[in-house]
């Protein structure tokens, strides 16, 4: 009998580990899925055409030279597989600066084939970052099922799926940031590895040093040994620089693209100095609902998960690190900023989950409810992750209400644009991403570079980008010119995607 129940106890523990294999595969998978299909649907963001264009002439020209107000990491990266393309470039053209360079550079290529190899990077490392998250969640509660939950949580975010489509550096450093700090945990010297990935991703990875060296204690040797080896790859991912200063040289020319005229919005208002809590609100309405729930429970129960010091340090100091340094230094132009918050938080989240679940029958019938809350909710958006909002302002249809930029529309939806062009003869466009080309897809009429004052006195249909929408009445407020601001004069009678309004007048 003893023998048999050994065989049995061997077998249960077997299918078990099969099942457990089997959830994380398949999470895994729509992890990457989910941006892969959505990506398909959308022509370049506006910061995809400076970083391509830039990633693939450090590779030709052996110098980081443009676009240097970001590290290099992503750019050389995304633009590995087209290195084995047949490309038009011109060093030449380098010249003209990051964005005409950029535009030319894109646009004489083939853009959709370019864009999905090189949008393969980012969707990959959101599958390293979800492994890691799982790896993370379920070390420290002891509990596979946590970290299953975990991963769950993440493959379902809609600010990780929006930006794990893009080749741009924030969902890169997300991952590269986590994972770094998951190996100080582990008191690894892989830490250092991934320290140097993330520094060479984006300069809000700087916020990882103090919290380095103080998770590591008073461990000096171990902790010189991982910025020694976070500052060598650096230096390797900057292609050997001669000059010593180069990251220096970068982070000096953070905001130098940077428009002395620009206002920030939010709720409805402009402000040049922008809001303190631009962030925070940000947080709120593009986070779901059931998130947060789980999130202030998880605040409620910080003192019962009885973590040791480092662990608070990590999981929560982290977060609260990077919210308070994207507050006081970054442009407030995106949620983007905090994505690095959402992998602790997420962590967070599931083992709280994972603790009131064994309470009461009720916690968990309120649990799947919730679950079912947030995943319908992310499902339904698809492909348009970028325009989520959650129900507190009702959702992504009042999204411009409270925030525009890259919350709402960053000039991915050219290829509805053209659609709805070719089906609606005779409608104009007004479109301000002078960094992607129109013409390329086929949409002509641009109202925006046509000469004349054609706002006063509109006739016919009109596809308008929401962000000008907003842009325009800003500009009206400060100029006193009411008739260029279409939002307060007509009604929009057609949506594409949440990126235009379409008017007729």
């Amino acid at each position: 009998m003893a023998i048999f129940s050994s065989v049995m106890t061997a077998r249960e523990l077997f299918t078990g580990y099969r099942v457990r294999n089997a959830v994380l595969a398949i999470l895994l998978v729509l992890v990457f899925l989910q941006p892969f299909l959505s990506a398909r649907r959308f022509g370049p963001v506006t910061d995809e055409v400076p970083h391509i264009a830039a990633g693939y002439s450090y590779w030709k020209t052996e110098e980081v030279t443009l676009n240097s107000q970001h590290p290099p990491l992503v750019k050389l990266l995304a633009t590995i597989p087209m290195l084995f393309m047949d490309i038009r470039f011109d060093p030449a053209d380098m010249a003209l600066g990051q964005w005409l360079f950029g535009r030319k550079f894109l646009f004489s290529n083939d853009v959709d084939r370019i864009l999905a190899w090189a949008r393969l990077i980012p969707m990959l490392l959101s599958v390293l970052l979800g492994y890691f998250i799982y790896r993370w969640a379920r070390e420290l509660f002891k509990n596979d099922w946590v970290g299953i939950l975990a991963l769950g949580i993440y493959a379902f975010m809609p600010p990780i799926l929006a930006h794990a489509q893009f080749v741009t550096t924030d969902l890169a450093v997300a991952a590269f940031s986590f994972i770094t700090l998951y190996f100080v945990w582990r008191r690894s010297l892989w830490a250092g590895l991934f320290l140097g990935l993330a520094l060479a991703t984006k300069f809000s990875a700087l916020v990882l040093l103090p919290i380095v060296v103080i998770a590591m204690g008073v461990r000096w040797r171990k902790t010189l040994a991982i910025l020694g080896i976070a500052f060598a790859l650096l230096y390797v991912v900057y292609l050997l620089p001669s000059n010593l200063h180069f990251y220096l040289d970068g982070y000096r020319a953070l905001y130098s693209d940077r428009s002395p005229d620009y206002l920030y919005y939010l709720n409805g208002h402009f402000s040049d100095d922008g809001f303190w809590y631009y962030f925070l609100e940000a947080f709120l309405i593009k986070t779901p609902i059931p998130f947060l729930i789980g999130l202030l429970g998880a605040v409620v129960y910080s003192s019962k998960f009885k973590f040791n010091w480092t662990t608070n340090v990590l999981l929560w100091g982290t977060p609260v690190l990077f919210l308070l340094a994207t507050t006081l230094k970054a442009e407030q132009i995106g949620v983007r900023y905090l994505l690095p918050m959402y992998p602790f938080l997420i962590v967070l989240v599931s083992g709280w989950i994972f603790k009131i679940s064994n309470f009461k029958l009720s916690f968990s019938i309120l649990i799947f409810a919730f679950s079912i809350w947030y995943v319908v909710g992310t499902v339904r958006m698809y492909p348009d992750y970028l325009a989520y909002f959650n129900e507190s302002v009702g959702g992504p249809r009042n999204g411009y209400r409270y925030l525009d930029d890259s919350n709402v529309e960053w000039g991915q939806d050219v290829k509805r644009l053209a659609t709805y062009q070719r089906e609606h003869a005779g409608t104009k466009v007004i479109s301000p991403w002078e960094a992607i080309d129109l013409a390329y897809y086929g949409i002509g009429d641009n109202q925006f570079t046509a000469s004349g004052e054609w706002w006063k006195d509109p006739h016919g249909r009109y596809a308008v980008s929401i962000f000008y929408l907003i842009r325009a009445k800003a500009a009206a407020l400060r100029y006193g010119a009411s008739e260029i601001d279409w939002l307060s004069r007509f009604q929009p009678v057609d949506r594409i995607g949440y990126s235009y309004f379409v008017y007729e007048l």
